[in-house]
């Protein structure tokens, strides 16, 4: 049980992964690492990292916490780092905090950031940017909102990061049945699912309580072909 990994190598052990709030856990210790052997703040992809990883693992005050910390280190948390703590305050059974978080933040922002006072439209960019927000948030008719503004006054096709964040919005909803069904149609647009639109819809199995379903999307991308181990 204490064995070093090299311990565990040289006796044959499988490496066992880490638990959603295990890998919280050591992005929260590399982040204070930064802090105490740097004397600097730690720059905004770790903190957006282990803010992530919190919100995964259902680690709600953590969430808020590693934002305030953010803030106080003069660092601007992204519009899909405040989604997903709504996210997580909605799966913690915390609907009317989500819903001020919601309302607060992230609709201003994404309003913002679409509804600009300029002549050029938003860019696929920024319309990919509110869907993953929105998907963090397990929000997918909004997202599908979106696409379809994209597709219809956009102008814009939706590439691989579009039905990414559609397909983290059904599995962050409860809904991984929906989530799987559009890996298999996105590729209707010429799109190849990629590491990341399989491992959405896997968690959101494995959250569901499914772990059958979730091995069977697994073995799926094992044999998809863009996919490497």
């Amino acid at each position: 049980r204490d064995l070093s990994e090299e311990q565990r190598a040289a006796a044959g052990v499988p490496k066992v992964a880490p638990s959603a709030a295990e890998h919280a856990q050591v992005l929260l210790a590399d982040l204070i690492a930064v802090e105490e052997l740097s004397g600097a703040a730690p720059d905004t992809e770790l903190f957006e990292r282990a803010i992530r990883a919190h919100a995964e693992a259902g680690l709600v005050e953590e969430c808020l916490s590693l934002l305030r910390r953010m803030r106080r280190a003069r660092k601007t948390p992204s519009l899909e780092s405040y989604a997903l703590v709504v996210s997580a305050l909605s799966a913690a059974g915390r609907p009317r905090e989500a819903a001020r978080w919601l309302r607060r933040v992230v609709e201003p922002s994404v309003s913002q950031l679409l509804l600009r006072r300029s002549k050029a439209p938003p860019r696929r960019s920024e319309y990919n940017r509110a869907m993953a927000a929105y998907g963090a948030a397990g929000l997918p008719h909004e997202v599908m909102e979106t696409l379809r503004t994209m597709v219809g006054e956009g102008e814009h096709r939706p590439d691989l990061r579009s039905f990414n964040a559609l397909i983290a919005a059904h599995a962050n909803a409860g809904q991984p049945d929906r989530a799987a069904a559009w890996i298999h149609r996105m590729r209707g647009w010429g799109i190849e699912p990629d590491a990341c639109s399989y491992t959405s819809a896997i968690a959101g199995f494995a959250r569901a309580g499914e772990p059958e379903r979730a091995a069977a999307v697994m073995a799926e991308m094992r044999l998809a072909p863009n996919i490497t181990a």
